[in-house]
């Protein structure tokens, strides 16, 4: 049985999966407190796993983002393998400070937003794509020590302005901007969901 906030079958609004049709599934639970936090994970309805997979199947998306809250604070690894049997792939949205096991997932991507000290260096290192917040406190010297902890070679970076608030996103898109044309390893990502009123 997992603790789920929500299913819900979306467009991915975010990151290298921008666009593509994906089914969600919100577990509830987080072990950090962010301020600026959209999410509402706190409140769950427990689902045994077979559950979960027979709703996944409905849709013709083939792809599983299993996110929350922080989701790596429940056991996937029962959900994972019965989504793979049934020929989903697994996607892994995580805060990176909780260790993974790496073949429960075709993706993983992290969003670090703790200090680097509290990042699991086992998971950043096998991450596939990292998307940083523009606008955090120090963030230009965040994203430099959160590079270090992953392989550069294997993830993709994805710089992200901070919405929050009615002037959040024209104080820091500028700002996003800037950095990514001067270092084009980072690709801007504007939070497609918030753009067309959805949600992932």
């Amino acid at each position: 049985m997992l603790k789920v906030n929500e299913t819900f079958y979306s467009l991915q609004g975010e990151g290298h999966w921008t666009g593509q049709t994906i089914f969600f599934i919100r577990l509830s639970g987080c072990n950090l407190n962010c301020p600026w936090c959209d999410t509402q994970y706190e409140t769950f309805t427990q689902k045994e796993e077979e559950v979960l997979v027979k709703e996944a199947l409905e849709f013709p998306s083939k792809r599983v983002v299993i996110t929350g809250g922080e989701p790596t604070l429940q056991c996937l690894r029962k959900l994972t393998s019965l989504l793979h049997f049934g020929g989903l792939k697994t996607h892994l949205e995580t805060n990176g400070t909780q260790i993974i096991a790496r073949d429960n997932w075709d993706w993983v991507a992290v969003s670090p937003k703790s200090p680097v000290k509290t990042l699991n260096p086992r998971t950043m290192s096998m991450t596939n794509e990292i998307k940083i917040i523009c606008g955090l406190p120090n963030w230009e010297k965040y994203i430099s020590e959160v590079i270090k902890t992953c392989n550069p070679k294997e993830s993709r970076f994805f710089l992200m302005p901070l919405a929050e608030g009615s002037n959040g996103i024209k104080t820091h898109l500028p700002k996003a901007i800037e950095y990514c044309l001067n270092d084009p390893e980072f690709t801007l990502c504007l939070q497609m969901h918030k753009i067309i009123g959805g949600k992932c």
